[in-house]
């Protein structure tokens, strides 16, 4: 494969570092003000330099994988000062771009469709696997 064969958001050229990604949730365990904990995860992270978008359940960071690695290890730091914390990170490789990110999150399956063309004695389940009766 060529670089020119590559496909929106699969990790970029040869000649451009690749980008590491990570999605993180922290989990403070004891602490009677759990909110502290994150937001001090959350600025460690994002004072690293690196971009940083918050949602509603996790963190997301992407930059050079070792930038990445002392932004989830400040992350952590930040967050077990306040007490016991479980902190849960993916990692990535080759993060999609935004407009792969768009064509994904804009493309609709309709469980109901699935269901009527599986097989006879198959059922799919909410993400679309079949599973099949008896088996």
């Amino acid at each position: 494969m060529t670089d020119d064969d590559r496909a929106p958001g699969d990790g970029g050229t040869t000649d451009q570092p690749e980008t590491t990604g990570c999605q993180f949730s922290v989990y403070p365990l004891t602490q009677s003000d759990i909110h502290a904990p994150i937001q001090d995860a959350i600025s460690a992270a994002a004072s690293t330099g690196l971009p940083v978008t918050v949602g509603r359940l996790s963190t997301f960071l992407e930059g050079p994988e070792d930038q990445v690695f002392a932004a989830l290890r400040s992350a952590f730091a930040a967050a077990r000062a306040s007490g016991g914390t479980v902190m849960v990170a993916t990692l990535t490789t080759g993060v999609p771009d935004d407009e792969l990110v768009a064509h994904i999150q804009s493309t609709r399956v309709d469980a109901a469709s699935l269901a009527s063309t599986a097989p006879p004695g198959e059922n799919p389940d909410s993400s679309g696997s079949a599973h099949t009766k008896g088996r």
